[in-house]
């Protein structure tokens, strides 16, 4: 995969190395076009913003065009220098070519600027073309997480940049374990401490009942036991009334 991702950056930097060499060697075809393009770009941004573009002398087209050979040098070296990057696996540097490429979309392509004054199929084709490069630079541009840059000469062995980053996010993520690892201890540790005190709590609330049994049991021993006593209490008495009785008797009969 890191070999077909080299190749693929090659090719799609070839692409932009070989328009920003014809950009600036030879920039007659390119100033042609745009000169003949800009004027009814003008008048399409003229008529959005409400001639708001007057303010500004440069960019009327009898100004813009003087400096159009410029502006075509300055796109192919952005074009040159952005290609290799993407080449060697500059960071960024597809990001900014796609941003480059959707700028040169919407003012050299754009059919609704120029529908009644060009080739509207070939539009079509340039647009699609254009949008399917646009795609792949995005791609090539996203940063791959843990992942080396598909450079040259880096896509067998991570730069070490890559690598201190790795291990920067490797600490973070052994840093993030230990702490989730001590909250899962500390909520093992809570639980063992709350089951301990619930049966320190239950075995409080056995003692209490039974102490509360055992007195329950003592006041009905109690009660028995006073029942008893009562009742010993009335026998003692009734004896003694009869031993009373038959005393009292005892005179009578001998009278």
């Amino acid at each position: 995969m890191k070999f077909t991702r080299l190749i693929g950056r090659i090719f799609l930097a070839l692409l932009f190395v070989n328009a920003g060499l014809s950009q600036l060697n030879n920039t007659d075809p390119f100033v042609q076009f745009v000169n003949v393009r800009y004027p009814f770009f003008y008048d399409y941004v003229q008529k959005l913003t409400g001639h708001s573009l007057d303010c500004t002398e440069i960019l009327k087209p009898t100004n813009f065009i003087k400096h159009t050979p410029c502006l075509i040098q300055t796109i192919g070296a952005a074009q040159l220098i952005l290609g290799l990057g993407v080449g060697i696996g500059m960071q960024g540097a597809g990001c900014l070519l796609a941003l480059l490429s959707i700028i040169i979309t919407v003012f050299a392509h754009n059919p609704i600027i120029y529908l009644n004054n060009v080739n509207a199929q070939a539009e079509y084709l340039n647009i699609i073309f254009n949008f399917g490069i646009i795609g792949a630079l995005f791609l090539v541009g996203k940063r791959r997480k843990n992942k080396g840059s598909c450079g040259v000469g880096s896509c067998l062995t991570k730069p070490k940049e890559d690598k201190k980053d790795e291990k920067k996010e490797d600490k973070k993520d052994e840093k993030k374990k230990d702490k989730k690892d001590e909250k899962k201890k500390d909520q093992k540790d809570e639980k063992k401490k709350d089951q301990k005190d619930e049966k320190k709590k239950d075995k409080k609330d056995e003692k209490k009942k039974d102490k509360t049994d055992e007195k329950k049991k003592d006041i009905k021993d109690e009660k028995k036991k006073n029942i008893k006593d009562e009742k010993k209490d009335e026998k003692k008495e009734d004896k003694k009334e009869d031993k009373i009785k038959e005393a009292n008797t005892l005179p009578e009969e001998k009278k």
